[in-house]
């Protein structure tokens, strides 16, 4: 382990952390006045939004930081990788055409209406 954090890039971890933490002050000042106003605790999405970027980095940071450089350089593994990503992407533009556009509330249009 100890020789890994050797090779560690910080030119990517630095500013994927101050990236992070920036956002997460950005949550909290733009919901922290209307949560007061209505009665909640004025740090509640600020909360929600480090557990998502402590998931994310706990299901996507430390899984690459485990696996070796030659499994990214494997060109079934790129492949495989690309070839989800297209799925993913062709899964929404379905979704798109689906709906028609039509998930109207409060005035937002969305993609899909979730509710």
């Amino acid at each position: 382990m100890r020789q890994k954090l050797r090779y560690l890039d910080y030119s990517i971890l630095i500013p994927y952390l101050v990236l992070s933490t920036i956002g997460v002050i950005m949550v909290y000042s733009a919901s922290s006045d209307i949560l007061l106003v209505n009665g909640f605790s004025p740090s509640v999405y600020m909360k929600r939004q480090i557990i998502y970027f402590l998931a994310a980095f706990i299901a996507f940071g430390i899984p690459c930081f485990a696996l070796k450089l030659k499994v990214f350089k494997n060109r079934k593994f790129v492949m495989s990788y690309l070839g989800i990503s297209f799925l993913m992407l062709m899964f929404l533009i379905v979704l798109k055409v689906v709906s028609h556009g039509k998930a109207a509330i409060n005035g937002a249009v969305g993609w899909i209406n979730l509710g």
